[in-house]
């Protein structure tokens, strides 16, 4: 039989009608594909257009959706050129996401720039997310130096459920004498001791009770919980589609895992949807609305809307290896 309490603490968080409660966070990491944004807007352009200093930069983002983090929920988030961030009226910054020094290429040509940060509002599985993405941006003291031997790319995401992801994606330091292999970036490329400053990789609230930072190698890393004394820098470069989540405890609590990686999508076909995926893990289907209330459950991979079909359903597709939630808005 369906416990519908737990089902409706799902759908609770995934609606996001209601602000959530003091949560916890685990880290979760695989390998999966980087996806540069193609549609997006220019960090560095808009500044520049302003007759802002466009190189390094401190900036407001609105993610155009509540997003709840900890025991708060918030609209938007400021974040610099860095990587650092924090989100409005906190005292601390609440989030280091690969932060380090960094520095776009110079503005010659502003119909395309090669080196910039962009951003962009995606909807994926029906979730809002907002991405920033550092897109061929340099390690600050090795660019002034030497220019563009280098490059670096990864995207921060925020998801409406709140998740928040970092995707790497291409990373080139082989000739950055100022990243130290298994140590990190120096402010000093001729002595490391004592002077690796980053590349950090944590969130925390806003009084530092609370923390979660993947740090360490990445192949065998150290998860850090709660305790902001022990936080240390990510000493080695993940590869390219490398994914680090930070997933509220109140979905990673669940014992089947939901939102890693999904595995299915609902495309839409005659007033329904169809399921498409990996097919051969594929056991059944359940749509409730967002009361908890199951509606029906099928095991084929496509479904019709209804006339008095609820506005606001969820879809939760069994796979082998568990199952995962999309949302539909009709």
């Amino acid at each position: 039989m369906i416990n519908k309490n737990n089902i409706f603490k799902i759908l609770v968080l995934l609606s996001f009608s209601f602000a959530c409660n003091s949560q916890a966070y685990e880290i979760k990491y695989y390998q999966s594909n980087y996806d540069t944004l193609v549609n997006y807007n220019s960090v560095n352009l808009d500044l520049a257009f302003e007759g802002v200093y466009p190189y390094v930069w401190e900036k407001t983002f609105d993610f155009g959706f509540n997003f709840p983090f900890y025991d708060s929920t918030y609209n938007s988030v400021i974040i610099d050129s860095d990587g650092v961030g924090l989100f409005p009226g906190s005292p601390e910054y609440n989030f280091n996401l690969f932060s380090g020094q960094y520095i776009i290429d110079f503005i010659t040509d502003t119909s395309y720039l090669h080196s910039e940060v962009r951003y962009a509002s995606i909807i994926e599985n029906n979730f809002k997310i907002f991405i920033i993405e550092y897109h061929n941006v340099y390690n600050l003291d090795e660019f002034d130096e030497n220019g563009t031997n280098h490059k670096i790319n990864f995207q921060i995401r925020f998801c409406e459920n709140g998740i928040i992801e970092l995707h790497f994606g291409e990373i080139i330091l082989e000739n950055c004498s100022y990243y130290f292999p298994d140590q990190g970036f120096s402010f000093d490329n001729s002595n490391p001791s004592d002077n690796i400053y980053g590349p950090w990789v944590g969130i925390n609230n806003n009084d530092l009770a609370k923390c979660a930072f993947f740090q360490g190698n990445h192949n065998t890393p150290e998860l850090i919980y709660d305790r902001i004394e022990d936080i240390d820098v990510l000493t080695s470069i993940p590869p390219e589609g490398f994914i680090i989540k930070f997933i509220p405890h109140d979905i990673s609590s669940n014992k089947e895992n939901v939102f890693l990686a999904m595995k299915y999508s609902l495309v839409y076909k005659n007033n329904g949807f169809e399921i498409q995926g990996e097919m051969n893990d594929y056991i059944s289907c359940e749509i409730f609305d967002i009361t908890g209330n199951l509606i029906v459950k099928f095991y084929d991979n496509h479904y019709s809307f209804h006339r008095d079909s609820p506005k606001i359903l969820f879809v939760r597709i069994r796979h082998k290896n568990g199952y995962e939630i999309h949302k539909i808005v009709q």
